[in-house]
């Protein structure tokens, strides 16, 4: 009986390793199939899957226009995605920080429209081949006036502070010259006539001059007073010098024009928050105040808030050709070169794709092209 039971068992046992050796077989093929099919992802997208754009307006690497989206960058990238077979799907931010964490959260897979790179972003995403190489620039209000720059510097030296010290001194002299004569009155009429005018010119005398000019007095009270307006006077001509010495600096350092940014001294510039912008000036240790938006910045501006404003040189260049714009004047100065690339998720396959069609635009001659159109000068390094 025993031997009839292992002789049924064995050929159920050999076919039960038979079928778990096809099940594993199986699960190992899979695997590899699943395996190649995502290293052949890597270089090809579903076309019917949109690539979704966070879209940033600044123009003008991108804004929108009732035919559509328009732009520098956008040019770029529609570039790209004609070579790459991409169906593009615009997504509009509110600002750069809210398109990089579009792309940290996975609800976009590019960002365009916040396109310099810096350490901080390059934490969070991956980025394109450069594309270019952006100046700053600055711009600043006209001089409404000739001579404007003159009258504000000389009103900014005589300020509160100055006329308020020069008429106490003022006021000090008037009532040493009562005093003095009230004091000498009887006693030395010869130096200290009766004539107040006369006594009020010794005090003044003494005060600015700190010394009695010959003129001395005899009695204890008004030597007193002598050496009081000598003691006060030295405080004061100390004190107006301060003054004068500050007050000329910072007038000058508010008033005199902008040239470049060498001549921010003091002022408060303005700049787009977490922009490279914003970063340059902090690096430069510029007093500086951030926004939201560049609208934002330019506005203040133009209200006075802050003397210049910094951003990317084609960007305010397009602004002061704006209507509304008159007043502002964009600077020639040209510094702190950014590059610009287009922004990607982590780990995203899309990268590579976007990295080789720019280097394909870049050696056909199309980047040029498009930085003629939109710049008119090259700025690629």
């Amino acid at each position: 009986m025993k031997r009839t039971i292992s002789a049924w068992l064995w050929p159920s046992r050999l076919a039960v390793s038979y079928f778990l050796w096809i099940v594993a077989f199986a699960a190992v093929s899979m695997a590899s199939a699943g395996a190649e099919a995502v290293s052949n992802n890597d270089n090809n997208v579903d076309p019917n899957v949109p690539v979704r754009v966070a879209f940033v307006t600044e123009s003008p690497y991108c804004f929108q226009t009732p035919e559509g989206f328009s732009g520098s960058t956008v040019d770029v990238l529609e570039a790209i995605a004609k070579r790459a077979g991409w169906r593009l799907e615009y997504i509009q931010m509110d600002n750069e920080s809210a398109a990089i964490r579009a792309l940290g959260l996975k609800q976009a897979d590019i960002a365009i429209g916040c396109n310099a790179l810096t350490p901080e972003r390059g934490l969070l995403v991956e980025y394109s081949g450069l594309f270019d190489m952006i100046p700053l620039g600055i711009i600043v209000q006209k001089e409404t006036e000739s001579g404007g720059t003159f009258f504000r510097v000389i009103e900014g030296i005589f300020n509160r502070n100055v006329a308020a010290l020069i008429l106490g001194g003022l006021v000090t002299a008037l009532i040493a010259g009562a005093l003095i004569q009230w004091i000498e009155r009887g006693h030395n009429e010869a130096v200290f006539p009766p004539r107040y005018s006369q006594n009020v010119w010794w005090a003044g005398q003494t005060f600015v001059a700190h010394n009695c000019g010959g003129f001395i007095p005899l009695r204890h009270h008004g030597k007193l007073i002598a050496m009081v307006l000598m003691i006060g006077g030295t405080i004061f001509t100390a004190q107006l010098t301060a003054f004068l010495t500050t007050s000329f600096s910072a007038s000058i350092d508010k008033y005199l024009p902008i040239d470049g940014p060498t001549d921010f001294g003091t002022r408060l510039v303005g700049a787009v928050t977490e922009s490279y912008a914003e970063e340059w000036l902090e690096n430069q240790q510029v007093r500086k105040r951030g926004f939201a938006k560049l609208e934002d910045a330019v506005s203040a501006l133009q209200r006075g808030e802050i003397q210049a404003v910094v951003s990317d040189w084609p960007v305010l260049k397009f602004y002061v050709s704006q209507p509304g714009f008159q007043l502002l004047k964009l600077l020639d100065a040209k510094f702190g070169f950014c590059p610009h690339a287009i922004f990607f998720q982590k780990d995203s396959p899309l990268r590579k794709i976007g990295t080789e069609q720019l280097s394909a635009l870049e050696e056909a001659g199309e980047l040029e092209k498009i930085r003629q159109k939109w710049f008119g000068v090259a700025y690629a390094q």
